[in-house]
């Protein structure tokens, strides 16, 4: 009910700044937060928000 009809949720695409490439990928609960709108088969779009103190991107969506 919060949300109501037309609301929006902002959530953090992922909990780590992006990975450099050949770098370890997956950590323990990393998927969580890409796969959570797809098991709940609920509309998402990724956005880029800027950049982390080391200058790679973040985004929510």
């Amino acid at each position: 009910k919060k949300l109501d009809n037309d609301g929006v949720f902002i959530y953090p695409s992922s909990p780590f700044p992006a990975s450099y490439h050949y770098s370890y990928f997956f950590r323990p609960y990393n998927f969580g937060y890409w796969c959570l709108f797809n098991v709940l088969r609920l509309p998402s779009c990724q956005v880029p928000l800027g950049l982390d103190s080391e200058g790679m991107p973040v985004g929510v969506q």
